[in-house]
């Protein structure tokens, strides 16, 4: 790297090239980290948790990406085709309130006193 910078009109006498040192983060940690990007909806990249967790991507990845997509897309239909709670039929005026229900229960009491 010397005869480089030197090439570039850099004072390289008696100098050092220092690299910086990543933080070392514990991996449940990082793992944590990642959980919680994804949940925000941050896209993250495959190739880059294999590399950043030292996993080795599977020979069929492509094949295993595309069964997990095919999954998604299956269980995302089924969910559509499910009747939503929004289409139960909602409380029209024929239907009493719990007051009313309540009311007819007890009756009316009796006007005099005693037994």
């Amino acid at each position: 790297m010397r005869p480089v910078f030197a090439s570039l009109g850099f004072n390289v006498e008696g100098g050092e090239f220092v690299y910086a040192k990543k933080d070392k983060v514990n991996p449940s940690q990082q793992i944590d980290i990642v959980q919680k990007l994804s949940s925000m909806g941050l896209p993250i990249d495959d190739d880059d948790l294999y590399d950043t967790f030292c996993v080795k991507k599977p020979d069929n990845y492509e094949q295993l990406k595309a069964e997990k997509q095919a999954e998604k897309e299956a269980a995302r239909k089924a969910l559509a085709s499910l009747p939503s709670q929004d289409s139960r039929p909602s409380r029209n005026a024929s239907q009493k309130s719990f007051k009313q229900r309540l009311n007819g229960f007890f009756g009316i009491a009796p006007e005099h006193p005693g037994a």
